[in-house]
């Protein structure tokens, strides 16, 4: 998984500065129940406190993310069934800071009723 982010983490720096006006967030995502793996690779623009929903086949993933200061952030990942999205089976809730010289991607790993989410986020303001 770090091999694939080192070209995000590069573009993210390089794109990040003062004076950037829109938050963009470059992910692969980890869904493994038993010996089946879904991953998926993918950037978004952010507007936080909104989720990033992700669809994995019979999986409905969820990505909400609130700056709590202007370098670091508040990432809450949900997994649900896509056919009961009420119903969440991995949740969690982690810490990270924005991608910088001297920060690069969160990653996390979060397993709940033998289903694991993994994956990497790397979090960055992007000039337009």
């Amino acid at each position: 998984m770090r091999k694939s982010l080192i070209a995000v983490v590069a573009f993210a720096i390089a794109t990040s500065a003062d004076g950037a006006d829109r938050l963009r967030a470059h992910y692969e995502l980890n869904v493994r129940e038993g010996t089946d793996l879904r991953t998926v690779q993918s950037a978004s623009d952010v507007t936080p406190g909104a989720p990033i929903e992700v669809a994995l086949d019979k999986y409905k993933l969820a990505l909400v993310i609130d700056l709590s200061r202007s370098t670091t952030y508040v990432l809450t990942v949900s997994l649900a069934r896509a056919a009961s999205p009420k119903d969440v089976l991995v949740k969690g809730t982690l810490n990270g800071s924005l991608v910088a010289a001297s920060a690069g991607p969160l990653e996390f790993n979060l397993e709940q009723n033998g289903i694991e989410v993994s994956g990497a986020i790397a979090l960055s303001f992007v000039h337009e």
